[in-house]
């Protein structure tokens, strides 16, 4: 047998609570084996439930993990985890923001008032039990009516997939595609569906050459957009929002529509930034460059890996001079700006040289042109199997972000990985 844990959350965009979770499992000394797929169902209420419970799908998952604690031991863990990460009802079946609960201990029964195992109405609750045959297949059970549950594509353990959203006319890969808001809008939903944990919405392309734009022009190009995701995603399960752009006026503004990251290419107004990402407890990613856009022919004169390890540093005493919370630093390796081939290819063969820290790395490999350098006949298609391909090198590891065109195609490389 073994030791299954099962987690649960419908509250505070839950895609990052069972993340979360599994985190804090880790922190506190428990071994996770297993992950399992992410599921997502609708509620179980009692009689008289508010009518907006209903709308809260919930989604579960599960971990197989060793520990030498006791099941006792390890209730109380699971319960000051759930204190530590904001759980307050203990009315049943209301919406929480995370549950945590044994599902197996190994050969152990138990059937105390406050713990009971193997976790009563298992074999009937097929939110619990698909899960857990992901990480114990040979767990007896009969035929589940899989009619009533979804498997989602994200994952629950890895990198977070960021999804590139350009609003612009004139970027390299995908300008002019997703200017108007419907179809932007459209194919923020597409990247959600294909498992991207983060939209990132960008309305000023930074490729070589391009012609920067002032931040009434960006805003104007942003604001529709940004008004439509709120409409759409207005229930908890929704992705992070991300603003990739250089202005702290358009970060401002910004703000009064949920946004959870800013991905600031240059840096250039960080110091006007600094009271709003306060403010609003914003992620900020910070990438390293040598000028935005990019100018031919510039490119680093020193090893890629002792630079951005002088890049981390950097920025990490400027988090401490500005009162910002480290955890709330994210570092991107900038790919395409500033480097060679050679260089852009250390990086990634590299990566976990830089994780002499906690502050996660977030790496932009999709469709860039130094793929040419080792494939120079690249089709397009060609192009998403060779991100895809880096994005499971990277997840291996440990990259804690990657940002491709298309989630669907990276997230399947990362889990047949495990496999091979």
């Amino acid at each position: 047998m073994a030791i299954v844990i099962g987690l649960g959350s419908n509250l505070n965009q839950p895609l990052q609570q069972l993340r979360r979770a599994c985190k804090q499992l880790i922190i506190a000394g428990v071994s996770i084996k297993a992950y399992s797929n992410i599921y997502q169902t609708q509620p179980l209420l009692p009689e008289n439930a508010p009518s907006n419970w209903a709308d809260k799908a919930y989604l579960n998952a599960a971990v197989m993990i060793e520990t030498r604690l006791s099941p006792n031991e390890l209730l109380q863990v699971l319960k000051k985890i759930e204190r530590e990460m904001g759980r307050q009802s203990a009315e049943r079946w209301a919406p929480r923001v995370i549950d945590l609960d044994v599902l197996l201990f190994n050969d152990v029964v138990m059937q105390e008032p406050h713990l009971q195992l193997p976790h009563p109405g298992l074999h009937q609750r097929i939110f619990a039990m698909k899960p857990l045959l992901d990480v114990l297949p040979t767990y007896p059970h009969e035929n589940l009516a899989e009619d009533s549950i979804i498997s989602l594509p994200h994952l629950l353990q890895g990198p977070e997939i960021m999804g590139i959203l350009n609003v612009t006319p004139d970027s390299f890969s995908d300008g002019g595609r997703y200017v108007s808001a419907d179809a932007a809008l459209q194919q923020a939903q597409q990247l959600f569906s294909e498992g991207a944990d983060i939209i990132d919405i960008g309305a000023e392309s930074t490729r070589p050459n391009a012609v920067l734009i002032d931040a009434d022009t960006e805003w104007q190009r942003l604001a529709p957009i940004l008004k439509g995701l709120e409409q759409l995603w207005r229930k908890d399960m929704r992705p992070l929002i991300s603003l990739d752009t250089r202005h702290a006026a358009t970060v401002k503004k910004a703000l009064a529509f949920g946004i959870d990251w800013v991905n600031d290419v240059s840096q250039q107004e960080f110091a006007k930034m600094v009271p709003i990402l306060k403010e609003g407890q914003l992620k900020y990613v910070a990438m390293h460059h040598l000028g935005v856009p990019p100018q031919v022919g510039k490119k680093l004169q020193e090893d890629p890996i002792k630079a951005l390890l002088a890049y981390q540093a950097l920025w990490q005493q400027n988090f401490a001079k500005a009162d910002l919370d480290s955890a709330q630093l994210i570092l991107d390796a900038g790919l395409g700006f500033g480097k060679t081939p050679e260089q852009q290819w250390a990086i990634i063969h590299q990566m976990q040289e830089l994780k002499i820290s906690n502050t996660p790395w977030l790496i932009g490999h999709s469709r860039k042109s130094f793929l040419k350098s080792v494939l120079p006949a690249l089709t397009t298609q060609g192009a998403e199997t060779a991100t895809a391909m880096i994005s499971a090198r990277l997840a291996h590891q440990g990259t804690e972000y990657l940002r491709v065109h298309a989630p669907a195609a990276s997230i399947a490389a990362i889990r047949l990985q495990k496999f091979l």
